[in-house]
């Protein structure tokens, strides 16, 4: 019999070692989807919204918050990959119609109240709008005129109502008691949509209201008339 050298013999196992110890590449999934999960990877483009693009794969938005991580529905950027459950190929998400006219809507209070906490785009204390101290039930209105994009429950938000308004803006309504508009409605600038309360994460009954132009959110005290102006 043929004696192979110690060092040929190595020679001719360890590629086999090597190939039976390596690791096999690591899937990585979101948070809480199983490998066999169906579903696309969504790259969020430039004016796209979380709530815009579970709308369009209709998805619920909670589902996909918690799926991917996200513990604020307003903190994705362009670029970012979400995992959609259940699509089958990846959407074009509709942006909101710009409007002829491109100047800011003339904003009113939703409630007359207590200013809480202010705007702050400070990322270590970051507060992308304004909490309005009122009593429990008191009605919200509409900020301005525009469709109802969004009126259900989120993560955080608790009961809130998103509303689309021309030119691009957006206007949001959060912690409510009771909303009482539903998806697709139109509204007019001042009409009760909600009831103030303290739904999601709130500690008391007050109204977290955001104005935001695309997805950026701007300081709603540099749109908005001075209180109880009218």
């Amino acid at each position: 019999m043929k004696v192979i050298p110690f060092f040929g013999f190595f020679v001719l196992i360890f590629p086999v070692f090597i190939l039976g110890c390596a690791p096999k590449p690591i899937r990585v999934e979101p948070h809480g989807v199983k490998s066999e999960t169906k579903g696309v990877y969504h790259t969020v483009k430039p004016g796209e919204t979380l709530w815009r693009i579970c709308k369009a794969y209709g998805v619920d938005m909670n589902k996909v918050m918690s799926l991917n991580r996200i513990e604020d529905p307003s903190d994705i950027k362009a670029g970012q990959k979400i995992f959609i459950p259940g699509a089958t190929k990846v959407l074009e998400i509709p942006l909101a119609k710009p409007s002829v006219d491109s100047s800011v809507p003339k904003f009113i209070w939703p409630i007359n109240g207590k200013i809480l906490r202010g705007f702050c785009a400070d990322p270590s204390r970051r507060h992308e709008g304004v909490d309005i101290k009122a009593p429990f039930g008191t009605p919200i209105k509409a900020a301005a005129s525009g469709r109802v994009g969004f009126s259900g429950w989120l993560r955080g938000y608790g009961n809130v109502v998103i509303l689309e308004h021309e030119g691009g803006f957006y206007t949001v309504y959060a912690h409510n008691s009771l909303n009482l508009v539903k998806e697709g409605e139109w509204v007019e600038k001042g009409q009760i949509i909600a009831q103030v309360g303290n739904s999601g994460k709130a500690e008391g009954a007050h109204l977290h209201f955001e104005i935001r132009k695309g997805p950026k959110p701007l300081d709603p005290m540099t749109l908005l008339p001075k209180m109880n102006s009218y």
